[in-house]
C-alpha cells in the first residue's frame, strides 16, 4: 500500500473493510453517475444522528466510478454501522432517481 491509499483510502475491495496495521478503514463505493457522496457512520445507541460525517473529495476520494476514502477508527467515536447519501442526476427517464436526502446502505462495519 502507497502513501495514497493511507491518506485518501483505496477503490478496491469495495465495501468497509479493516486495516489492523494501522487501525483504520477503507470505505469503497461504485457509482457509475455520482456527482458526490458522503460516508455516514452511526453508533449503535444513537442510529439516527451520524457520530462521524465525511464528504468525498472527487479529486483525491475517486477513481474512475468508484468513491473511496480511508479513516482512522479512533474518528469514527465508536461507530458499529456506516451508510451513504449520493448525489447525482434525477433523471427518471434515463433511470437515474437520486436523492442525496436519502441514506443508502446502511451496514455493519466499523
Amino acid at each position: 500500500m502507497d502513501d495514497w491509499e493511507r491518506r485518501h483510502g483505496a477503490g478496491f475491495p469495495l465495501g468497509a473493510h479493516y486495516h489492523s496495521g494501522d487501525a483504520s478503514w477503507n470505505f469503497a463505493l461504485y457509482s457509475r453517475y455520482a456527482s458526490g457522496v458522503v460516508l455516514h457512520a452511526y453508533r449503535a445507541d444513537d442510529p439516527v444522528n451520524p457520530a462521524f460525517s465525511r464528504r468525498f473529495d472527487r479529486l483525491t476520494n475517486k477513481t474512475a466510478r468508484v468513491w473511496h476514502c480511508r479513516i482512522p477508527e479512533a474518528r469514527l467515536a465508536g461507530a458499529t454501522h456506516y451508510a451513504y447519501t449520493v448525489e447525482g442526476p434525477f433523471i427518471p427517464a434515463r433511470g437515474l432517481r437520486f436523492d442525496a436526502a436519502k441514506i443508502l446502505s446502511v451496514n455493519t462495519g466499523p
